[in-house]
């Protein structure tokens, strides 16, 4: 959960830092990305919209850097 939240932190105002730590910890946002999806973050004051952004632009970075590698579908 705490890369997400850093991740949601980061992608408005340290763009490069989002992009960066995405590359970085590649392996962990590929495993934790379903997780993501399925969780709710509003404890950590994500709401489900704002979630959801963050994932869409976690795929769309994740699509130019890795695009033989999409990320995994959510899971039952």
């Amino acid at each position: 959960m705490g890369q997400f939240v850093t991740l949601h932190d980061t992608m408005d105002d340290y763009g490069m830092d989002f992009v960066l730590e995405i590359q970085a910890n590649s392996t962990a946002v590929f495993l934790n990305f379903p997780f993501w999806r399925q969780h709710d973050f509003t404890p950590e004051g994500i709401d489900r919209h704002r979630r959801d952004e963050v994932l869409a632009e976690i795929n769309r970075i994740w699509e130019i850097h890795y695009p033989e590698l999409p990320l995994p579908e959510q899971t039952a």
